[in-house]
């Protein structure tokens, strides 16, 4: 009976010191599973972050060939809509011609003389002649 109480004792022995081994295992392994976690989440916030950057950049960037695409397109419809509003059309027609002509003569005074300037401006009595046959009576 002492035989196996001995044997009995070191089955004993031997079943604690494994449950202690597999307890240290479980032990490093959860801490393991942790950090990976964490490291999952930090992975998450930086793929957000630049997620929301790129959104950002593209608002940007479409925002500005909007503003430039406005200035190649929208400045001379801009013009119109605004002094539309607020002028009679003899006047109307007056001011886009004077804009467009001196919007000309900037351009092109670096490239002409004198004499060629001198003949792009607009006779402005003659417009008004014109406009005076489309308005009516006024």
């Amino acid at each position: 009976m002492k035989q196996s109480t001995q044997v009995l004792s070191e089955a004993l022995n031997r079943l604690i010191t494994a449950y202690e081994e597999l307890q240290k295992e479980n032990s490093k392994l959860t801490n393991k599973i942790k950090e990976l976690e964490d490291d999952n989440l930090d992975l998450q916030q930086k793929i957000e972050d630049l997620s929301d950057t790129t959104d950002k950049q593209t608002e940007d960037i479409t925002s500005m060939l909007g503003k430039i695409e406005s200035l190649f397109t929208g400045n001379v419809t801009a013009k119109v809509e605004h002094i539309m509003h607020k002028q009679e059309p003899k006047e109307l027609f007056e001011d886009l011609i004077i804009e467009e002509t001196q919007e000309e003569l900037t351009l092109s005074s670096n490239n002409e003389s004198e004499e060629e300037i001198s003949t792009a401006k607009i006779d402005l009595q003659r417009m008004e002649n014109l406009l005076s046959g489309f308005g009516g009576n006024r």
